[in-house]
């Protein structure tokens, strides 16, 4: 029987494989490989309680649109989940940069997943500095409450992996230091 901290990094892992395809078919979109007059055909989806019919899209700079906000949605949604996880681990965010980072964001995304932006206050009003296997992030967070997100700060989409892995590194390790008796 999984435990509830390995359930939620479940819930991680494929909160980030969405995040992944989202951004595979926004570029499939952008690239031109999308078929308008074939991805317009037969929309109609029959469900045991009736049926939807979905509407036509005009130009394919729509579903490129459409695309783009998948991103945002399934980015949001990764950064709920992993935030949830470190809570479950019991990770305190004003003891550990990268649990910080991650609940910024998640609150960036959790107030308006169509219009994130960054809600920063007390002690979250400081520049954060997370060491990488390439250098290191670097967020200056008294700078952005009230911004619109943008992947740039976070050092854009690759660095939101590595903000991942070192969470759950350190959601491991914590595990392992408590002596839970759950090795990963």
């Amino acid at each position: 029987m999984k435990t509830q901290i390995q359930l939620a990094l479940e819930d991680v892992e494929s909160a980030f494989r969405q995040l992944e395809f989202a951004i595979k078919l926004m570029y499939y979109c952008e690239d031109g490989h999308l078929n308008l007059t074939a991805f317009n055909e037969d929309s109609t989806a029959l469900f045991a309680t009736g049926s939807m019919v979905f509407g036509s899209y005009n130009t394919v700079d729509e579903i490129v649109t459409c695309s783009k906000i998948n991103v945002n949605i399934c980015f949001g949604a990764s950064a709920i989940a992993l935030n949830a996880a470190l809570e479950m681990a019991g990770i305190e965010r004003s003891n550990h940069n990268v649990a910080m980072v991650v609940y910024m964001v998640r609150c960036a995304f959790g107030h308006n997943i169509a219009d994130p932006r960054w809600e920063v206050r007390g002690n979250f009003l400081r520049e954060v500095s997370l060491p990488m296997d390439r250098g290191q992030i670097s967020i200056d967070f008294k700078n952005l409450n009230g911004q619109p997100f943008e992947y740039k700060h976070i050092g854009d989409l690759p660095n939101w992996y590595k903000i991942k892995n070192a969470s759950v590194e350190l959601i491991k390790q914590n595990l392992r230091i408590v002596g839970s008796g759950l090795e990963m």
